[in-house]
């Protein structure tokens, strides 16, 4: 009970301060049951829906313990109060990160008391999140495995099901995310910054509300109701409540602000109607923006509000009581509500609505800011998060398997490690986290418990492959080597988490030259080595590279064998040649003057005139808006050379043939071409090695041919899943960086005149553009002098020194679609290494979950144990390609589960939401439908899959629940 009674203890003290005193009767109020709310609509009169809200930034311009051990605490403590207060008053919350860590130090009292707010209405989870995900940088996976992390709490802790999600910070908001949140079961979408030219247009014509389709595969299984906030998320100054600069009201300055009605208090002036007359003013003025049945949402909050929460809701109490009893003079009635209550009134209004089919990239919040630095701001953790993203559906992998075999491991150990990442992860696709617009301090600090994750997950995937193998395991290649005496064999095991066989070139750091390397069975493999050169970034870890091409079953391991040689005349190495091109049986690239010339395409008999320049773009800085962490703005729309000439060394080998373009100190790059079979055979890998770089400048990579005009148009992936179309717009103020657009994975634009097609694929998101005619450019690295004023007040620095990795292929249109898809899966998915030390071969190197590869544009996202207590597993596939895509993969494609696994079946599958933790049954019978206009209506085709048979469309997601034996 000391819990509770502190909680309300400190409601009743700030509400005894104001004259109000604890409720006697609170536990007969909140036993009322909560009822539909029965909107007034009578001659006219505007409804007003109070939403009571905060917006707390898991880190930004400090840690998020910071921001949780100073704020947001105090905020969930005192609204739980105040809410207990007053069984009228509502309130909505987002953030799981934050509030199961509150939860997690409540008592059992407290804890009864939050089930009664959620159970009567008042204490609304909207979207379900652990954060609220940017929906630019972020990739499709991490948003549901963070949105899978919320919900899971919610489902188990509250057995209730989030109906609506808002985004109300994001920058730009993607028709990817939407389209899965309607697949996790959501009846509606708020959402907020949207370029200002458009939200004006929409609010001058009453298109703020709509139906947005998401996906141009799903079709109308994508629909979904936005609302778009017409002015902010923050309080509107008629109803501020709160001192916005602190979050807390008790330190207003102005007496004024307060919502004052009695008249026995000189010292303050009594201002009922002056207040209640200018939020009425405000009300009518709004509700003009909206035609949905004379509904109008009033957000109330903003970042860190309610810290006094008490304070807050009794002004609003007053002014709510004061409008109401004038309602009839007014025309206006007011009621608090959770921003599921808007939307069902909102529902209730027959329309037929507007359908949107685009979407909200890039954002500016005037002319001369478009925020589309932020997709390549702070590169070196973006790739951090790629990187762990790979680890962790390694990890989650074999966690389940522990259980599903019963494997002799501490379980609850590497379950707790697992969670770790699953944790560090999710909190780091936060809007103010991967997008790079933090602080240093906090940047610093996500990359910290991003790779303390990364080792504890690692170290349970170890855990539980080294007990299938009978070896111990470490991720720590450096740390292996350190064991290496001379006899010994150093085995690496590389991990494959996708349900395809991966034939590739895997690399590794070694501190030797002369190696001999064999497979699981002890057949050679074919491999090289190469001398790291001086500048290089991976020189800190060991003076040579050895290359290893091998085929990693799918969902399965296969084990290579490195054994040191004392002479190395016989090892296969690249050496430097006296050569001004690299080729392989696809390519061969020739460079002019230290610079890329000509690209020919072998199999098609074709020289393509193809450049890759390396340019800086100078940030503005000065008195005017500086270039910052959010936005992109050039002092000039042309960018500089970094050097007049790069110096080239020619690299050639076996198995490896690479160009080394060294432009100047800090400034490295390497063009890769491998003589692979498979797909990596048809790459051309570039490396960009770099740092530090010059202040104040931000630096691309064009790619140009004449071959590749079209106009300026790109495609673009969202999220890592659709492609999307991007047309060059005119911009008279930024036309650099109003055509800049987020990449997650891929990008590609394709000649008008010529069958050529450019695909990339990267291993970090990335800003990219076309504004000159036939190039394309992808933005690598940004260090600015100033700040852009939207609240980070630092400069942004990133002086790392690290590598960024892409895939580029050039080929004919047609072949180049579905190769493009396997490049990204390749690149996104490399296997994870395992080594250990020993004088022998373990028993069974190699080993495979599957009797077969499922089908090709089949990708199995998740096996997934989601916590330790479950008897089940969540099973999650995902259909690769996009509907009318040119290849005979963008269509249906139908398999039984059991047909492919091996060593254990499916005994129960159940479908769920996207999220994996609402049954489709349900979702299917509770959502919402909305009308919309009848030239967008689509039938709608469900397909009703029996036993263990999944059937998806293209872009589809289909989520189980599953139990199964071995």
């Amino acid at each position: 009970m000391k819990r509770i009674a502190s909680i309300l203890a400190l409601a009743a003290i700030v509400a005894t301060a104001m004259g109000l005193g604890m409720k006697d009767e609170l536990n007969a109020k909140l036993s009322n049951t909560y009822t539909e709310p029965n909107p007034v609509n009578i001659n006219g009169t505007i409804n007003v829906w109070i939403h009571a809200h905060t917006h707390d930034d898991p880190g930004w311009l400090v840690k998020a313990d910071q921001y949780y051990v100073k704020q947001v605490r105090y905020i969930l403590d005192t609204v739980i109060g105040a809410l207990a207060l007053n069984p009228a008053r509502k309130f909505t919350y987002v953030e799981q990160g934050f509030f199961q860590r509150w939860w997690r130090e409540q008592d059992e009292h407290v804890k009864a008391l939050v089930h009664k707010l959620v159970d009567n209405g008042q204490f609304e989870f909207n979207m379900g999140g652990w954060v609220m995900s940017d929906e630019a940088a972020a990739n499709y996976e991490d948003i549901i495995n963070e949105m899978t992390l919320g919900a899971k709490f919610i489902y188990d802790e509250f057995g209730v099901r989030p109906t609506v999600a808002w985004s109300i910070d994001p920058f730009g908001h993607s028709k990817e995310v939407e389209a899965m949140y309607a697949a996790m079961g959501f009846d509606a979408f708020g959402i907020n910054r949207v370029h200002y030219a458009d939200k004006e247009q929409r609010t001058k014509n009453q298109k703020l509300e709509f139906v947005w389709r998401g996906s141009a595969s799903e079709g109308a299984k994508s629909d979904m109701f936005i609302h778009m906030m017409d002015n902010h998320y923050c309080s509107p100054k008629e109803c501020d409540f709160f001192s916005n600069s602190s979050g807390d009201c008790m330190y207003w300055k102005d007496d004024n602000e307060w919502f004052q009605d009695n008249a026995e208090l000189p010292t303050f002036k009594v201002n009922m109607e002056e207040k209640a007359q200018a939020f009425v003013n405000m009300v009518k003025t709004r509700a003009t923006y909206y035609d949905n049945g004379n509904n109008l949402l009033i957000t109330w909050g903003c970042d860190f509000t309610f810290l006094s929460a008490p304070v807050s809701y009794d002004n609003m109490d007053k002014l709510i009581k004061y409008v109401n009893a004038n309602e009839e003079r007014f025309g206006v009635h007011v009621q608090y509500a959770v921003f599921s209550d808007y939307i069902k009134a909102v529902h209730q209004h027959k329309k037929q609505w507007d359908v949107y089919e685009g979407d909200f990239m890039p954002y500016a919040s005037d002319p001369d800011a478009y925020w589309t630095g932020y997709y390549t701001s702070r590169g070196r953790t973006k790739g951090i998060s790629r990187r762990v993203m790979n680890e962790l559906a390694a990890a989650e992998l074999y966690l389940s398997l522990a259980k599903v075999y019963e494997l002799p491991v501490d379980l609850p150990a590497v379950f707790d490690k697992v969670m770790k990442l699953r944790k560090a992860e999710g909190e780091f696709q936060h809007h103010d986290a991967i997008t790079g617009t933090e602080k240093q301090a906090v940047a610093d600090d996500y990359t910290v418990q991003m790779e303390d994750g990364s080792f504890f997950a690692n170290e349970a995937t170890a855990t539980v492959l080294g007990a299938i193998l009978n070896v111990r395991l470490t991720h720590n290649l450096t740390l292996a080597w350190e064991q290496m005496d001379k006899g010994k064999l150093l085995g690496a095991v590389l991990v494959n988490d996708q349900a395809q066989a991966l034939h590739t070139v895997v690399r590794a750091v070694v501190p030797v030259s002369a190696l001999e390397v064999t497979d699981a069975r002890g057949n050679a493999l074919p491999f090289q080595i190469n001398a790291i050169p001086d500048w290089s970034v991976e020189r800190a870890n060991g003076t040579h590279v050895v290359y290893v091409e091998v085929t990693v079953p799918a969902l399965g391991f296969t084990t290579v064998y490195f054994s040191p040689r004392m002479t190395a005349a016989t090892v296969p190495r690249g050496g430097i040649a006296r050569d001004d091109f690299i080729e392989n049986e696809a390519y061969r690239l020739t460079f002019e003057n230290g610079a890329l010339a000509t690209v020919e395409l072998k199999k098609e008999g074709v020289v393509v005139p193809f450049t890759d320049s390396l340019l800086q773009y100078e940030g503005r800085f000065g008195n005017s808006r500086s270039s910052g962490a959010y936005s992109f703005i050039p002092a000039r729309n042309e960018p500089d050379a970094v050097a007049e000439k790069a110096e080239l060394t020619v690299v050639k080998g076996e198995l490896v043939e690479e160009a080394r373009l060294v432009y100047r100190a800090g400034y490295q790059e390497v063009l890769r071409l491998y003589r692979a079979a498979g797909e990596l055979g048809e790459v051309i890998e570039v490396v960009h090695d770099m740092g530090p770089t010059d202040d104040g400048r931000e630096i691309i990579a064009r790619f140009a041919s004449p071959f590749l005009k079209n106009g300026r148009v790109i495609h673009t992936d969202g999220n890592g899943l659709e492609d999307i179309e991007r047309v060059y717009r005119e911009d008279p103020v930024m036309p650099v960086s109003a055509n800049y657009y987020p990449i997650s994975n891929r990008v590609w634009m394709a000649g008008e005149e010529h069958d050529l097609r450019l695909s990339v694929v990267v291993d970090r998101a990335h800003g990219v553009a076309s504004v000159v005619d036939g190039a394309l450019e992808v933005m690598l690295k940004r260090r600015t002098l100033g700040d852009d004023w939207f609240g980070v007040d630092e400069p942004l620095k990133e002086n790392d020194h690290y590598q960024q990795t892409m895939w580029l292929h050039l080929g004919a249109k047609k072949a180049a679609v579905a190769l493009h898809k396997r490049l990204d899966t390749m690149l996104t998915h490399r296997p994870v290494d395992f080594f250990f030390v020993g004088e022998a071969r373990v028993a069974k190197g190699e080993a495979s979950l599957l009797k077969k590869d499922l089908p090709a544009n089949v990708q199995l996202m998740n096996f997934q144990l989601n916590a330790l207590a479950d008897n089940d597993y969540l099973l999650r596939f995902h259909h690769r390609f996009m509907k009318g895509e040119e290849t005979e993969l963008a269509s249906v494609v139908s398999f039984d589960v059991n047909d492919y696994l091996d060593g254990f079946k499916v005994t129960e599958m159940k479908e769920y939401g996207l999220s994996g933790m609402f049954s489709r049954e349900q979702i299917d019978k509770e959502r919402m439908t909305w009308d919309i206009n009848p030239a967008m209506k689509q039938e709608v085709e469900e397909t009703v899959d029996e036993g263990t048979k999944v059937t998806l469309g293209p872009m589809a997601f289909k989520t189980y629940r599953v139990k199964v034996a071995h």
